[in-house]
C-alpha cells in the first residue's frame, strides 16, 4: 500500500506526505487490533516522524494518541503517559483534551499512582463537560468516580470528605 501512494502522482509533495501519514496510521492501528504490537509501534513511529515533520497537527494528535494507546495494549504505562503527555498541550478541542486526559489517568491508576491518576480524571470530566458530548462525559465521570473510589478503598481520602451529609 505504501509504494502504491509513493508511486501515485499526487498534486503536491505535502498531500502525499499527508496521505503516507494517515496510510501508516492505519497500518498501525490494523496491526494494533490484530495483536501485533510491535508492528504497531514501528507503523504509528513512523506516521509520528513524518506528521512531525511535516507540521500535520490534525494527523499529530491522533497518531500519537494510538501510538500511546499501543504502549497502554503492551503494558508499557508510563511510555504511554509520556507519549500522551508530549502531546497534550498540543490538543485543542474539549473532546480531545478529554480522551488524552482520561488515557493518562487510567495509566497513572494502573501504575499505583491514584493523585495523578485523579487529577487527569478530573481534567478530563472538566474538558467533557465543555465538549457538551454525552458520551464523552459519561466515560470521565465514570473513570472520575473510579479514581475516587480508588482513593476510599486504600485510605488515601477519608471517605467522610466525599461522602455527602444527610441532615
Amino acid at each position: 500500500m505504501v509504494q502504491t501512494v509513493e508511486a501515485y502522482p499526487c498534486a503536491t509533495l505535502e498531500d502525499k506526505r499527508k496521505l503516507l501519514v494517515y496510510v501508516y496510521c492505519c497500518m498501525g492501528e490494523t496491526s494494533m487490533e490484530m495483536g501485533h504490537l510491535n508492528d504497531a509501534t514501528e507503523y504509528h513511529e513512523k506516521a509520528k516522524k513524518m506528521a512531525e515533520e511535516s507540521g500535520f497537527k490534525d494527523a499529530k494528535s491522533r497518531v500519537y494518541f494510538n501510538l500511546g494507546e499501543v504502549f497502554h495494549k503492551k503494558g508499557e504505562y508510563q511510555r504511554a503517559i509520556d507519549v500522551w503527555t508530549e502531546e497534550l498541550p498540543n490538543v485543542s478541542s474539549p473532546v480531545g483534551s478529554s480522551l488524552f486526559n482520561y488515557a493518562i489517568s487510567i495509566c497513572f491508576l494502573k501504575l499505583d499512582n491514584y493523585m495523578e491518576g485523579l487529577e487527569h480524571g478530573d481534567m478530563s470530566l472538566s474538558a467533557s463537560d465543555r465538549s457538551g458530548d454525552k458520551d464523552i462525559k459519561l466515560y470521565a465521570t465514570t473513570l472520575f468516580a473510579i479514581s475516587e473510589g480508588t482513593f476510599i478503598i486504600y485510605d488515601i481520602i477519608p471517605w467522610s470528605i466525599i461522602r455527602p451529609q444527610y441532615n
